[in-house]
């Protein structure tokens, strides 16, 4: 129904209000001169209450039916009003009849008949109010008649029943009557409405499409008069149009004259949604949407402020549509007040949409052909500017037509030619093989061909031809062709240039600018342990272990951006790979402008070179320092001979009792602890030979207990857990009693003063190469059983920077150092075949665990392997031979206590001559090795010309390995270290003799 009609409607029921606000007025004016009349013949009192209620309820009744009041409209209300009226004016039957005469009794009659027959008419058109009234009006008086049960009341009360029966017949037939004309009037309105709708439609329609054939200018425009013209036609609207953007998500200001710029802005370029106002809302869905009222529509609650703020409360939008259904946009109608549209209203900007679509898309169409043009033209022009030859030619090979670059290669008569005059004698049957193929498949073709310009030089063209067709029949052939001369030669020098990078065996890669590889060749794969592929797109800082930002890249950031190289080593660890240290030069790649757009890295893998550089310089040092140690030692040794053997025999020629006797013991301890000191001078470079015999690592501990406690603090405490059936090992005690003692040292001083703990813990494991690779020393380990010693401390531990030298050689953390301990622990350890695993931390202490590998034999426990007897004597003479007066005096106090005579000679020619003199009652000759003069080898040799027989023990500083090499096998009849004791001496001549 459209407005015109429901004010029409609103019309008829106002009327029908006004007819019954008339009959109330009448039937209280009627109630006065009623009561008037009957007021002397009947009690007052109750005709007084029956005329006020009557009052009362009539002035409710005109209330209800007043449209300025707020509760006119309410139906209900009007219903129980009318029917409380009806009561009252029903009761006046039973409350005056009884009392009154026959006359004034009729006169009530009458008046009720005459109420009734009035409100019949003045409710038509209200039928619940006409029921509400006349009923109980009516049924009241009914029910009084028929309770007086005599002939003439009952008459009246069959009379009140058809009474009633005949008013609801009629009244119900003027209703009908009076709907049946009020259909026919809206019938009759709603034609000429819709008529005028479609004329002014049609109207609209042909102006706005007169504008859209007239248009020229951009679509803005355009759209600007359509929506002026709609405007027009419906004052107080404003119309807008807004247009889906490129990307179809957001919505741009097409036109809106009439709304606020600021509004335009406001909604210029959101994004459609599905609560996004009335025109986003209804992009998005792809149908009508219609707020009646914004200020409480969900779907503008992002857009209800600004909305309020330039007064819009209404808004239809409809999907403005292409030929195939697709959002183009919308066009909307606003009002400033709330406000529901007509059928009329939808129709209308359905049409506005459509046409609004034809306008989009022919000026769309206006610009894409100007646009196509356009571009015709530019191809032209660029078909004939371009650095390509483009031309065409007949089937049989004649150019009919050809650009500029033709011409300026070719010569200005190209035109006419035939394509063989240009291409070179050996290519002709290719061109011919490849004109036919063409002229028989049709098709594009790509090919090279050799051609020669017009002074004679060569050229290599890259061709693409296809067909001309002319109702499906080829008549020509177009082409373009391309001069890749340079490019061939380029290629080819990029293909050696390729192979020779892939041939590299140095890690080659193509940064950019930011440090990503763009190109890796195979050496970088295998050097990184990736594919080539994996590695495009990775940091290079990521490969060597770091990250972009740490120094490194820092450095290397800087140097790259000042336009110079960056050198230096670095190291990281391959996948599944061990430490690897290359080295790297990075180069910048600069454009004409001097801006690094790219970076070239080259890494070479130098981790074997700078292993055997750190070797040799190692073995240059220990060198070095053996020979410097070498003669320390032997002269050194010398001195101890003489302080240990005058000890020894100063001891033994005491009594138990002499007070002096525990003071020669610790002289000899101590001269003992100094020769092991030699001895661990000879042996920290790894080259030293040590006395191996089969060791027990928990007892060789136990028994230097007392010693290791009493030569660390007090408020340090140690702990053992020794393996009581650990295997044997091949060692030489005093070695591995220094490697203990230097290891309690270091402990004690970590600890310093504060309370802690040095823990000592034996076993065996089973230790594989990849435990062994974690070691120190483990170049040449094999895999097996390894009896190990941890010894552990809670003091103040080690940085990585410390544990990194602490092996090197005078490398030391305190004050009073030498740098000598650990390096020699190395060494001793290095020369045992074992291996040193080191674990520490800065305020968590330290942990070292020596791994030694088994014995293979096993000793007796109890068994005596010295062979030393306090009552053997020997017999003869022996000749002692040394540079040393005091060595010679301490070995022949030694030898004469055992029961030798001795002859004494101060170096190699003296004693052989003593020897030829004296031979025959010599039963053995001690001969130094270094001697002034004649040395301990050639004097040997003098003796064995005098006596092949000559039993010699050689006796040196050095042990008995490294001067053994000097001697063919089997010449010398022992062997013994400087410094030595009497018991040393004892057992040597023994085993001397008795072989």
């Amino acid at each position: 129904m459209d407005e015109q009609a429901m004010n029409d409607k609103m019309g008829i029921m106002a009327t029908v209000n006004r007819q019954m606000s008339t009959s109330i007025v009448v039937s209280v004016l009627i109630a006065a001169m009623l009561a008037a009349a009957l007021w002397p013949h009947t009690a007052t009192a109750p005709l007084a209450w029956w005329l006020v209620s009557l009052c009362v309820l009539s002035l409710l009744r005109l209330a209800s039916l007043s449209p300025q009041l707020p509760f006119s409209r309410n139906r209900h209300l009007q219903a129980i009003l009318t029917a409380a009226a009806g009561v009252t004016w029903g009761a006046s039957a039973p409350l005056f009849l009884p009392t009154l005469d026959p006359h004034h009794q009729m006169l009530v009659i009458l008046v009720l008949i005459g109420i009734v027959a009035s409100s019949s008419n003045a409710y038509a058109g209200r039928m619940e109010l006409f029921y509400a009234f006349t009923l109980p009006l009516l049924i009241l008086p009914c029910i009084w008649f028929f309770a007086q049960n005599t002939e003439v009341y009952m008459t009246l009360g069959g009379m009140d029943l058809l009474y009633i029966l005949s008013l609801s017949i009629f009244a119900r037939r003027n209703t009908r009557l009076l709907q049946l004309s009020m259909a026919k009037n809206e019938q009759l309105e709603t034609e000429i409405g819709q008529r005028e709708a479609h004329e002014y439609t049609l109207g609209l329609q042909r102006a706005i499409l007169d504008a859209i054939a007239r248009h020229s200018g951009n679509l803005n425009a355009l759209l600007t008069t359509i929506t002026q013209q709609v405007e027009s036609e419906r004052p107080g609207m404003f119309a807008s149009v807004l247009l889906l953007d490129e990307t179809g998500k957001r919505l741009q200001t097409g036109a809106a004259p009439s709304l606020p710029d600021a509004w335009n802005a406001a909604v210029d370029g959101e994004e459609i949604g599905p609560n996004a106002g009335s025109c986003g809302t209804a992009a998005f869905l792809n149908e009508r949407v219609i707020v009646t009222d914004i200020a409480i529509d969900p779907l503008w609650e992002s857009y209800r402020e600004a909305a309020r703020a330039f007064n819009l409360s209404a808004c239809w939008s409809e999907p403005v549509r292409d030929a195939a259904g697709e959002v183009l946009g919308t066009f909307a109608m606003y009002y400033n007040e709330p406000r529901c549209p007509t059928k009329t209203d939808i129709d209308l900007i359905e049409n506005i949409a459509s046409l609004t679509s034809i306008a989009i898309e022919n000026c769309r169409k206006k610009d894409q052909l100007a646009a196509s043009r356009q571009h015709e033209s530019e191809l032209a022009a660029m078909v004939e500017h371009s650095s390509d030859m483009i031309y065409a030619h007949d089937l049989g090979g004649t150019i009919i037509t050809a650009n500029t670059t033709c011409t300026r290669n070719f010569g200005g008569d190209i035109i006419g030619r035939n394509i063989n005059t240009i291409i070179v004698p050996e290519e002709a049957e290719k061109v011919r093989s490849m004109m036919a193929q063409k002229a028989e498949q049709g098709g594009s073709t790509v090919y090279e061909l050799t051609v020669m310009d017009s002074e004679g030089n060569r050229h290599i063209l890259e061709i693409n031809s296809n067909l001309i067709l002319r109702n499906d029949k080829p008549v020509a052939v177009q082409g373009v062709a391309r001069d890749i001369t340079r490019r061939k030669q380029a290629e080819a020098m990029m293909t050696l240039l390729e192979q020779a990078i892939h041939a590299s065996d140095e890690s080659i890669m193509i940064l950019d600018a930011q440090g990503r590889i763009e190109f890796a060749n195979p050496a970088a794969a295998s050097l990184y342990k990736y594919s080539a592929i994996e590695l495009i797109g990775t940091s290079i800082a990521r490969l060597r272990g770091g990250y972009e930002g740490d120094d490194t890249y820092r450095a290397i950031v800087s140097a790259i951006a000042s336009g110079e190289n960056w050198a230096g080593e670095m190291s990281f660890h391959p996948a599944g790979g061990l430490k690897t240290v290359i080295a790297r030069r990075v180069s910048p790649i600069m454009d004409e402008m001097g801006h690094v757009h790219h970076q070239i890295c080259i890494d070479r893998d130098i981790t074997a070179e700078k292993k055997q550089n750190e070797q040799l310089e190692h073995t240059q040092r220990l060198e070095s320092l053996g020979i410097l140690a070498g003669g320390i030692a032997h002269d050194f040794n010398n001195l101890l001979t003489a302080i240990m053997g005058n000890a020894a025999i100063a001891e033994r020629k005491m009594d138990n009792s002499v007070s002096a006797k525990p003071y020669l013991a610790r002289i000899e301890e101590s001269s003992q602890r100094a020769a092991d000191l030699c001895k661990q001078m000879l042996a920290y470079s790894g080259k030293g030979r040590f006395i191996v015999k089969p060791v027990n690592l928990s007892h060789l501990i136990e028994e230097m207990t007392r010693l290791m406690e009493v030569s660390i603090e007090k408020n340090i405490v140690i702990r053992y857990e020794l393996n009581d059936q650990l295997p044997l090992i091949d060692a030489d005690r005093a070695q591995i009693q220094q490697v203990i003692l230097n290891l309690i040292t270091n402990a004690n001083e970590a600890i310093g003063e504060k309370r802690g703990m040095i823990s000592f813990v034996t076993g065996t494991m089973h230790v594989d190469r990849a435990y062994l690779e974690s070691t120190i020393n483990n170049d040449t380990l094999s895999e097996g059983e390894y009896v190990y010693m941890e010894v552990s401390d809670n003091g103040c531990g080690m940085n990585a920077a410390t544990m990194e030298k602490m092996f090197d050689p005078f490398f030391t953390t305190k004050f009073t150092g030498r740098g000598l301990g650990m390096s020699a622990m190395l060494g001793i350890i290095r020369g045992h075949h074992g291996a040193i695993r080191v674990y520490s931390e800065p305020g968590q202490g330290t942990t070292f665990k020596v791994l030694l590998p088994t014995s293979s034999c096993q000793l007796v426990p109890g068994q005596n392997p010295s062979g030393v007897d306090p009552d053997w004597q020997g017999r003869g003479t022996v000749l002692v031979v040394d540079d040393e007066a005091t060595i010679r005096e301490v070995a022949t106090a030694m030898l004469e206590e055992m029961g030798f005579d001795t002859i004494s000679a101060t170096d190699g020619e003296e004693a052989v001559d003593l020897y030829r003199r004296h031979g025959q009652k010599i039963v053995l000759v001690l001969l130094d090795l270094t001697m002034p003069k004649m040395d301990g080898k050639a004097c040997l040799a003098e003796l064995l010309c005098i006596n092949p027989d000559v039993k010699v023990i050689l006796s040196s500083g050095y042990n008995e390995e490294e001067t053994g090499e000097q001697f063919a096998f089997g010449i010398l009849a022992g062997f013994i270290q400087k410094p030595y004791s009497p018991e040393a001496l004892q057992q040597v001549i023994r085993h001397s003799l008795t072989d």
